[in-house]
């Protein structure tokens, strides 16, 4: 009897030792936690302003100790227990100019167009159980030569404090959207030609237009009068005069768009537009037989995606 109990009492103690062990591990693997909201983000390269989206962190002192100091925040790589960036993460630096700072310094932040190592963090001092927040900014530079596609950066949230660091690996979801535009070099959306006194000698006028497009485009043709310039007077509608449009040096009609391949400068340049030469050839051989009046015509050119 006394050789059974010795032995059940050494089970139920190497028990208790294990268990233990356990529960003093895990404890310290969660001093500190640190948590991030998504970062989302719609990007138009065609569009004047920077983008930006603010996302809040927050870190928790989970059982670091009271009074203890938790320094938490953002980096573009593994950060140590000590919050130092040691490697850059995998797939940096971007192609294009990116970063994250809290919201109430922006001049400094991690940046994603370089391969140096960036942090920004914040230093509070929790008890406990206590947690505390900080506003962070995703910020995207303007008019960026960017493909139609999802990128995503990667980042690491982080905090640390009592010797311990907690980390979490995230990415920004950042969508670039689709766009083309075109404007009239000096008069913005729309222009005027304007061939005052029709004679024969007159033969053409041209203007310049530009074209930013993020992908390959196509430009049509719209004429309100079908291709002619039309006595406005009443009962005067017969009386036209014929022309042709170019534009960037090809002839272009409403059954005939201008078409331009990725190829040939149609990405969206950072520091400019493609321009586009727009030439109207007046047919005036028949203008000594026209009724006096004047003749207009509205072209509208539309630029769109080539399919």
């Amino acid at each position: 009897m006394s050789r059974l109990l010795e032995k059940v009492q050494w089970l139920v103690a190497a028990t208790a030792l294990v268990t233990g062990l356990g529960v003093v591990s895990e404890a310290r693997a969660r001093c500190a936690t640190v948590v991030a909201q998504p970062i989302i983000l719609m990007y138009n390269p065609l569009t004047a302003g920077a983008k930006i989206a603010d996302f809040l962190i927050t870190a928790t002192n989970n059982s670091c100790g009271p009074a203890v100091t938790i320094n938490y925040g953002v980096a573009n790589g593994t950060v140590n227990a000590a919050g130092v960036v040691t490697s850059l993460l995998p797939g940096l630096p971007l192609i294009y100019t990116a970063r994250i700072f809290e919201s109430n310094s922006p001049g400094s932040g991690i940046f994603f167009d370089n391969a140096s190592l960036d942090s920004v963090e914040k230093s509070v001092v929790l008890s406990n159980g206590d947690s505390n927040s900080t506003v962070y900014t995703f910020f995207l530079d303007e008019r960026q030569a960017l493909p139609t596609s999802n990128l995503n950066p990667p980042f690491v949230i982080f905090a640390y404090g009592a010797g311990e660091v907690s980390t979490s690996e995230r990415v920004a979801s950042v969508t670039v959207t689709s766009g083309f535009m075109m404007t009239v070099a000096g008069a913005g959306s729309t222009g005027v030609l304007d061939f005052g006194v029709l004679e024969a000698s007159e033969a053409n006028k041209s203007v310049n237009i530009h074209a930013q497009a993020t992908g390959a485009f196509r430009v049509t043709l719209a004429s309100e009068q079908n291709g002619v310039l039309r006595n406005t007077a009443d009962g005067a509608g017969s009386y036209t005069v014929p022309y042709t449009v170019t534009l960037d040096g090809g002839v272009i009609t409403e059954m005939s768009p201008y078409v331009a391949g990725a190829s040939s400068g149609t990405i969206l340049i950072p520091t400019g537009t493609a321009i586009l030469p727009l030439e109207i050839d007046l047919d005036t051989s028949g203008v000594s037989g026209l009724r006096a009046g004047i003749y207009r015509d509205i072209l509208t050119l539309t630029i769109s995606a080539e399919p």
